[in-house]
């Protein structure tokens, strides 16, 4: 009896803190977002109506929460009974000559019936298949709920009706309720709970909270799932918007341009978050993904509509969708999720090629804590960079790793996808090549023919350098460009310089063999191996390369000048 009186008592001070009446709305929502933003929700028996305020089903204000909840409930009573008929049961109220199974009458139930009854099994199907992981969702009972909250929601929204990965967002509603109720339910063996409780957890109104719940989530979701174009702004002329994308398509490492017309919205969210976000925070990451031609939609639109369901498991996406739901009910944090979700995985995915880079992307690699995500996200969303090691010593070890180890080719090294730097520097050769410059004849850049194709460039593309009609700001992301690529470098050059020096050393003491035992006879000098004297030649050569981009990135050497001496080591035939 002392167990059950203290598991009551937790229970009910549980409930005090999380939903104390003496705060104010304001200083509820902030308090709720703080357990959210740290993760403690993970063990709250109210996360469902935590959830319900940061979808604002709820008030940030408990004394209102009854009058709410009982509207909610009689509001999805009457929509189910309107579209989830019984054509025998209502047929028999009604004239046979109308309601019969053969009737064509628009007023028919049995009409009405057959044509939900598709609708029906494609819910279904998707439903049975819902986090097979999980026993909960294996009940029959539960399949039968989920499919009625879908069709009830499709039947209301006949613009979008339902949507396949829709049953995938409303699956963690119905769970993290009937976890609430389970936990109410033990708390109410022990004894009395207070009216508000009894009144927020019913479990015989499990199916209306979520169906609630849903429809406030895909408030904020349904853009996602839209396949209707968007309508070009009336503000933006058809002109200025070509005139911004041949600017833009003239400059590398460009922010490319978000389409109007005809693209879905989840599609300019895709290109915001690869060509802006990313390209801010990791811009080496960006660069490397968009050499291998791999575009955000093969695996961001799964991430983005399922709210990255499929990429945790459960338990760890409860605590990130506290962190999203508390964010606000627009989900701007999606977008920073997003990019800490690849920063995570960076250096992974820097040392694949594209199918591996493929593999990582489709099957998210666990995480230790998925907290470290959700504080990843705030950061950058802040502007802070996330601190990783990889980030300041990766990128000069991995590019030169084939010409620094104890085994050198004396051959310049071959351009590829997974030898990208010489690229990046070749490409950027070609754009302020003078002959490209003076040349007005030559066919503008051509993005590649794939859907929403903002997001690869075509690679035969040879886009022109031209700042003079471009603003400032424009300039400045050159510049910060530059300054990029000549600290990297400079970085390239501190290791090549260490390395010869170092074989130089070694060398100089085997040339020359003093024979000890006769000190009057002059020292005999040994000839160094050819192979030796070529990898060193080599090398030497790799140096002032760097030395030379790097001028010509910072500027110190006018690059026409220097063209005609262009020591870049070019891919063999």
């Amino acid at each position: 009896m002392n167990n059950d009186g203290a598991t009551l008592k937790g229970y009910l001070n549980q409930w005090s803190d999380c939903f104390n009446c003496e705060r104010s709305p304001n200083e509820l929502s902030q308090y709720l977002q703080g357990l959210a933003f740290q993760g403690q929700l993970r063990g709250c028996n109210f996360r469902s109506i935590c959830w319900r305020v940061f979808l604002n089903c709820f008030p940030p204000n408990p004394n209102l929460w009854q009058d709410v909840t009982s509207a909610s409930r009689a509001k999805y009573q009457s929509i189910k009974t309107k579209h989830i008929c019984d054509p025998e049961a209502d047929g028999e109220k009604s004239d046979i000559a109308v309601e019969n199974p053969l009737s064509q009458d628009d007023q028919s139930v049995w009409k009405r019936f057959f044509k939900n009854q598709e609708l029906k099994k494609t819910i279904e199907r998707d439903v049975t298949r819902t986090f097979p992981e999980i026993k909960y969702f294996h009940n029959d009972d539960v399949h039968a709920l989920l499919i009625d909250v879908l069709f009830c929601y499709a039947c209301e929204h006949a613009e979008l009706s339902y949507r396949q990965g829709m049953h995938e967002l409303l699956a963690p509603l119905v769970f993290i309720i009937h976890c609430d109720l389970e936990a109410a339910s033990y708390a109410k063996e022990s004894g009395e709970v207070n009216e508000l409780i009894e009144c927020v957890l019913d479990e015989r109104y499990l199916e209306h909270d979520a169906y609630n719940m849903f429809c406030q989530l895909m408030e904020s979701t349904n853009k996602w799932y839209s396949v209707t174009a968007i309508a070009t702004p009336p503000c933006v002329s058809t002109e200025a918007s070509q005139k911004e994308t041949s600017e833009d398509l003239e400059k590398p490492f460009r922010e490319k341009p978000v389409a109007t017309t005809g693209t879905l919205a989840i599609a300019n969210k895709l290109c915001h978050i690869y060509n802006t976000l990313l390209v801010k925070h990791d811009i080496e990451l960006h660069v490397h993904l968009n050499r291998l031609e791999i575009i955000p939609q093969v695996f961001g639109l799964r991430w983005i509509r399922l709210l990255f369901g499929r990429e945790f498991s459960l338990q760890d996406l409860l605590v990130l969708w506290d962190a999203i739901f508390a964010d606000g009910p627009s989900l701007d944090l999606v977008d920073y999720l997003f990019v800490a979700m690849l920063t995570h995985i960076r250096q992974q995915l820097l040392a694949s090629d594209y199918t591996t880079c493929l593999q990582i992307l489709m099957k998210y690699p666990p995480v230790d804590d998925i907290n470290d995500v959700v504080q990843a996200a705030k950061q950058i969303r802040e502007g802070r960079r996330v601190s990783t090691s990889s980030q300041a010593s990766s990128f000069p070890s991995r590019i030169f790793s084939s010409i620094s180890g104890t085994k050198l080719s004396s051959d310049p090294p071959k351009v590829n996808k997974q030898n990208g730097f010489l690229k990046v520097l070749q490409d950027f050769k070609k754009k302020v090549t003078p002959e490209n410059r003076s040349t007005p004849s030559r066919p503008r850049a051509q993005v590649s023919n794939v859907p929403n194709g903002d997001f690869a460039p075509n690679r035969n593309s040879v886009p022109r350098l031209d700042n003079s009609g471009a603003s400032r700001s424009k300039i400045e992301k050159m510049e910060v460009m530059c300054s990029y690529c000549s600290d990297k470098i400079d970085a390239c050059i501190a290791t090549l310089q260490s390395h010869v020096t170092t074989r130089s050393s070694v060398t100089d003491k085997t040339e020359t063999i003093q024979d000890s035992k006769d000190q009057g006879e002059p020292a005999i000098e040994v000839p160094e191996d050819e192979q030796e004297k070529g990898k060193r030649d080599q090398l030497l050569l790799t140096l002032a390369n760097l030395k030379q981009v790097r001028d010509i990135l910072k500027g110190t050497i006018n690059f026409e000048l220097s063209i005609a001496s262009d020591i870049v080591p070019s891919e063999k035939t």
